[in-house]
């Protein structure tokens, strides 16, 4: 008898605009905004126009633990799986959420506490359920993953799994009634466009080429492991993201939020704009741009950049690392392990290459 071989399952696409998967998100980023150059503008005057208890809220309930995707992703998983109604209807999501018992949200609270303490490199002696069960070294395990809301209240938060319920629940109704819904109904359409695009396209079917051709970027290295056994992929448009990519993972489905604004208004023929997106939002930002003028003909290390900018140090590596992720600067380490930073004139003479195309 011949041997028996299973191979791997086809890796299967969908392209989906998601009124569920698009909240969840978009409230994340709201809380985060801060934090990441280069995030969409209406983040910023969304965040800014929070009401304080709301915003608390919205703290409290996505960042306990420091890594709002961890429960962006823990929710998604359990009431947004394949044809749930929470796609498309925003009532029928906040049901369905509402429905949780309390063992579902005990477990949902464990896996994000320990996405958490794997995201934050920790490995305390206990692990997440007996965590939950020690207010103290729950506590200290917060504290160093440096949760921006007192401790004590996200401790309390994580151990009441009802309790944690409720606040998601309501703190997502409260931001879409209030801060989000009317910007959902005015740009769905352009989500719709996004996908309807990308579904006209030819792409590569091999998981790490696919994701490349979609964003623009190679597949982060922390996150390769987890899309070796990734049968099922669907991107969702956001408009939010900047240069930024976000991606949740549900068993053997993997979710990737890209940029949807990149999509061309027409398939008219003309110059494609897929590949000057992310170099031009690097580039669009005066402190970025005053960072390429100092480094014109020259190479300078971190901290040199940071004394000649006269701004804090955090805000100038998240600026130095954006410019790096969207390939208009080069970096490397010295003897010392210092960082060198350099203009990559080949990458800048592309971009202006292509924007000769335009007539």
């Amino acid at each position: 008898m011949a041997e028996l071989l299973r191979g791997r399952p086809a890796l299967t696409v969908q392209w989906l605009v998601s009124l569920g998967l698009d909240l969840l998100a978009t409230a994340g980023l709201v809380t985060v905004v801060h934090d990441y150059e280069g995030l969409g503008t209406w983040l910023l005057e969304a965040s800014s126009a929070l009401p304080v208890r709301l915003r608390r809220d919205l703290d409290l309930m996505l960042r306990a633990t420091n890594h709002p995707p961890a429960v962006v992703e823990a929710i998604a998983t359990e009431v947004l799986g394949a044809d749930r109604a929470g796609h498309t209807s925003a009532s029928d999501f906040f049901a369905d959420l509402a429905e949780l018992d309390e063992a579902t949200c005990r477990r949902m609270i464990e896996t994000v506490l320990s996405r958490s303490l794997t995201r934050h490199e920790l490995t305390p002696a206990q692990g997440p359920a007996e965590l939950l069960d020690d207010t103290e070294a729950l506590e200290a395990v917060l504290a160093q993953m440096g949760t921006p809301v007192d401790v004590r209240d996200a401790a309390q938060l994580l151990r009441s799994p009802f309790e944690w319920r409720d606040l998601a629940l309501s703190g997502l109704q409260r931001f879409w009634e209030r801060v989000y819904r009317e910007q959902w109904e005015q740009t769905n359409a352009q989500l719709i466009h996004s996908v309807e695009h990308h579904r006209r396209q030819s792409y590569p079917t091999d998981i790490a080429s696919l994701f490349t051709a979609v964003t623009g970027r190679q597949i982060p290295d922390p996150v390769r492991p987890r899309l070796a056994d990734v049968e099922h992929i669907r991107f969702v448009p956001s408009l939010y993201l900047g240069p930024y990519v976000s991606l949740l993972f549900n068993g053997a489905t993997a979710t990737v939020f890209y940029n949807g604004l990149g999509a061309p208004l027409d398939d008219a023929p003309g110059p494609q704009i897929d590949d000057l997106y992310h170099p031009l939002t690097a580039l669009a930002d005066k402190t970025r741009l005053a960072i390429m003028a100092m480094l014109s003909g020259r190479e300078l290390y971190a901290q040199e950049i940071v004394d000649r900018l006269g701004i804090s140090q955090s805000a100038v590596s998240r600026h130095l690392q954006l410019m790096v992720d969207m390939k208009v600067l080069n970096v490397r380490r010295g003897e010392r392990g210092a960082k060198f930073y350099s203009i990559n004139g080949p990458a800048l003479q592309r971009v202006a290459q292509r924007l000769s195309e335009f007539r």
